[in-house]
C-alpha cells in the first residue's frame, strides 16, 4: 500500500500542480471551520500538501482538493464525513470518515464503498 508521501512524489513526477503545504495551525483552523470531526491523519495530509490547484487532476483524472475547496464543497452537507476529492469532474466523490482522533477511513461516496481503512 502506498502512503501519501509516495503519492505526492508520483503526482510531482507526473507534473500535477500541487499547492504548497500549510502549517498545522492553519490546517486545523481551516478544516475545523467545516464543523466536521477531523482526525490527525487528515491534518497531516494537508500539512504535507495544500492539495491540487483548482481544476488539476492526476493521470487518472482524480482531483485532490485544496483546503479552500474542501470548505466550499462541504458547506451544503450536514452528514458525517469530509468530502475531499472527486473523479472525472464530479462524476464520483470521495470522503474521509472519522474513525478516531488518529485515523479516518476513505470512502467512495457514490457507492458507499470503503476504499481504505486510513488516509
Amino acid at each position: 500500500m502506498l502512503n501519501f508521501e509516495d503519492v505526492l512524489r508520483k503526482w510531482e513526477n507526473q507534473g500535477v500542480h500541487l499547492l504548497p503545504p500549510n502549517d498545522r495551525a492553519t490546517v486545523i483552523n481551516i478544516l475545523e471551520s467545516t464543523r466536521k470531526e477531523i482526525s490527525d491523519d487528515v491534518f497531516d495530509l494537508y500539512c504535507s500538501t495544500g492539495g491540487m490547484k483548482y481544476g488539476a487532476s492526476d493521470d487518472h483524472l482524480w482531483s485532490f482538493w485544496s483546503l479552500e475547496q474542501v470548505v466550499k464543497e462541504n458547506k451544503p452537507f450536514s452528514r458525517s464525513g469530509l468530502f475531499f476529492a472527486d473523479f472525472l469532474i464530479g462524476s464520483h466523490y470521495y470522503l474521509f470518515h472519522y474513525e478516531s482522533p488518529k485515523r479516518s477511513s476513505v470512502w467512495l461516496y457514490d457507492t458507499q464503498e470503503l476504499l481504505a481503512e486510513s488516509v
